[in-house]
């Protein structure tokens, strides 16, 4: 329903909606050259076939100390980035700008109450 929508009709009989809040995080570190980023950028991007919901994209910043956290993610499978500069707005939300990028991300998979530990390359665009 989120990623699509729904469409409601005279033929609709009934429809069940089941909400579940189980969620899972990754955690992590940002580096260059053998060295932590702070205030970095972090994107976590759902899969290409789920892209057009735009609550499924999470970012955050990295601390001081280049470590990032981020909850309350759908479970499934994402494509994390880290960039030092970013245009304005949420340029992770338009795919042209985006795919240049996918080929130096990581895939992981979130599963429902869990963290996954990471370590990131800082993209330098």
């Amino acid at each position: 329903i989120y990623d699509e929508g729904i469409v409601v009709g005279p033929q609709l009989q009934s429809v069940r909606i089941s909400v579940k809040t189980d969620s899972g995080g990754v955690t992590g570190s940002v580096e260059r050259s053998g060295k932590r980023v702070p205030k970095a950028t972090v994107v976590l991007v759902p899969p290409a076939t789920r892209r057009k919901n735009p609550q499924l994209f999470r970012t955050t910043t990295t601390n001081e100390e280049g470590e990032f956290s981020v909850r309350g993610v759908m479970p499934g499978i994402y494509t994390i980035l880290a960039f030092r500069s970013l245009p304005p707005g949420e340029p992770w939300l338009n795919e042209p700008f985006l795919t240049p990028f996918l080929q130096r991300a990581q895939e992981l998979r979130i599963d429902a109450r869990s963290t996954v530990p990471v370590r990131l390359e800082l993209i330098a665009n």
